[in-house]
């Protein structure tokens, strides 16, 4: 569940934290995973990604990122443009008619059952990670089927 809150409640253009929470627990943990966003304002801060990720305990991730995005832009309404709503393009019709799909994220943690949230541990030897070993893929095609999904994206590797 996403929720929004300023970083300072008295300073709002201070920047804000973008919270998303109860995703599935870790193992060994009686926490859901979550992953907090702090947005801070810094107008001088070069446009470009996040500067640090820090894994907590009990699969709570946090991102600081210093970035001029977060800065409230102040803008006279007689310099607003009138609003102008974007048209989607063919392409963007035809994926939308999709509807459903899945993302399967496939990869050693899912070999090794740690999900990510294994922190410190080294990675299992290769010969754990062997997909032919099992028939889930027949059921993961089943269920997606069941659940109406006319596309599949694959992802081994981030």
């Amino acid at each position: 569940t996403p929720s929004v809150r300023f970083l300072n409640s008295s300073n709002p253009a201070a920047g804000v934290i973008l919270t998303y929470g109860n995703g599935t627990e870790c193992p060994g943990s009686s926490s859901p995973r979550k992953l907090a966003y702090s947005l801070h304002c810094n107008a001088s801060a070069p446009v470009g990604g996040p500067e640090e990720l820090v894994t907590m305990v009990d699969g709570a991730y946090s991102v600081t990122w210093q970035t001029p995005f977060a800065c409230p832009k102040v803008v006279e309404a007689s310099k607003c443009p009138s609003p102008v709503l974007p048209k989607p393009t063919k392409p963007q019709l035809d994926y939308q008619a999709l509807e459903i799909g899945v993302i399967i994220h496939f990869n050693m943690a899912t070999a090794a059952g740690t999900q990510g949230c294994a922190t410190n541990t080294a990675p299992p030897p290769i010969t754990t990670f062997n997909p032919t070993a099992t028939n889930f893929t027949a059921q993961w095609a089943q269920s997606m089927v069941d659940l109406g999904a006319k596309y599949a994206v694959y992802v081994a590797k981030h």
